[in-house]
């Protein structure tokens, strides 16, 4: 019986494994970083894009929109569209994730502080704006 060979047997098959697995974790990771999530506020009136590497993209403000809120109002669902945009980028990323790395704790720990920390302030906003339109 040969011991050593075995164990170098052993070895490159771990090490092909790690390989292997190092590029599918590289291809989730590009495909993370190239994806983009939309969030939004004020019943959609405010959309927001944000990319996989969490830099956001894209704002759009429905022009009823600045009808129908002030301005301090209006800036704060900007916010929360962003912030919308990004907790749906970090979901994202754990769905991708999930495959090669079945300990998505990182992205849990995230997301839990994330809702934890989370002001909803949509409820007022959407007040305001019905208010306004009864008149």
């Amino acid at each position: 019986m040969n011991v050593s060979g075995d164990i170098d047997r052993q070895l490159d098959a771990m090490l092909e494994q790690a390989r292997t697995q190092a590029a599918r974790i590289g291809e989730v990771q590009r495909q993370v970083v190239a994806s983009t999530s939309v969030g939004q506020a004020a019943n959609g009136m405010i959309t927001a894009k944000v990319r996989g590497n969490g830099k956001v993209s894209e704002v759009n403000i429905d022009p009823d929109a600045v009808r129908y809120y002030d301005a301090k109002t209006l800036g704060a669902a900007v916010v929360e569209a962003i912030n919308d945009a990004i907790l749906r980028s970090v979901m994202h990323a754990r769905e991708q994730y999930i495959d090669v790395m079945p300990d998505t704790g990182i992205f849990d720990t995230v997301l839990s502080d994330w809702k934890a920390t989370d002001e909803p302030v949509s409820e007022e906003r959407d007040k305001q704006r019905d208010d306004f339109m009864s008149w």
